[in-house]
């Protein structure tokens, strides 16, 4: 999800995009991957934000 709303090029090379340009730069307090889970947290906890750079932090709430 980019501002690039128009994928066209004349360079085949331009319109590949690897780990590199997919990735988001790591911000301050954050660990390099890899790393361990945070304690006491699962898979979903990740999918859905619950992670914080002090651990497993508070879920969420949805806004309807």
């Amino acid at each position: 999800m980019t501002n690039d709303y128009e994928m066209a090029d004349d360079n085949r090379s331009d319109l590949i995009y690897g780990k590199d340009k997919l990735l988001a730069p790591l911000l301050q307090d954050m660990l390099a991957p890899p790393h361990d889970m945070a304690a006491g947290s699962t898979d979903a906890d990740y999918y859905r934000g619950n992670i914080t750079a002090h651990g497993l932090g508070m879920p969420k709430v949805p806004v309807k």
